[in-house]
């Protein structure tokens, strides 16, 4: 798997993922694929590549909307952790089961946000709220389409981590 690449092309997509919301929705909704990716990551990754993919996804969203206390990357690291968790426990391969998490998770990530900012700021509203809602149902029907291509994209081999931290490559066959 080539990781640079991959890496230049999360910051991209987390560049892009702003300027193009900012033209659809005036800025309103975001549609987040860089949360999309970094549950992608947790599914399909090596633990610690993963954490760094997700730590970077969120560090470049933060770089690009201007956020200076690092929220993105925490509620993105969160989710990560979560995913991965969960990963391990259900067969993750289904798009309803994609789609609902990515729903789920983006709102938790909204909730979170908008305690953060009712708690430091004093700022939120339930009309924040109300946001979030279609951004995680556009987000939802989003990703399977996403991990169907990242699918498509990278190679069909499962890496797993052995106790001493190396990488051990499993090719899958048909």
């Amino acid at each position: 798997m080539n990781y640079p690449a991959l890496f230049f092309g999360a910051f991209v997509v987390s560049v892009l993922q702003v300027v193009f919301s900012s033209i659809l929705f005036g800025g309103k909704i975001i549609l987040e694929v860089s949360l999309v990716l970094s549950i992608y990551a947790a599914f399909r990754f090596p633990f610690r590549k993963g954490v760094f993919f997700s730590l970077l996804l969120g560090l470049f969203l933060d770089s690009s909307v201007g956020s200076p206390t690092g929220l993105s990357t925490f509620t993105h690291f969160l989710i990560f952790l979560a995913a991965r968790f969960i990963s391990s426990q259900v067969f993750k391969e289904r798009s309803l089961f994609i789609l609902i998490f990515v729903m789920v998770a983006a709102i938790l990530e909204g909730a979170v946000v908008l305690a953060f900012y009712k708690l430091t700021l004093g700022v939120g509203s339930f009309s924040y709220f109300l946001t979030i809602i279609p951004q995680a149902l556009i987000m939802g029907l989003l990703a399977p389409v996403i991990f169907l291509v990242l699918n498509k994209l990278l190679p069909d081999r499962k890496e797993k981590e052995s106790d001493q931290g190396e990488t051990i490559l499993h090719v899958t066959r048909l």
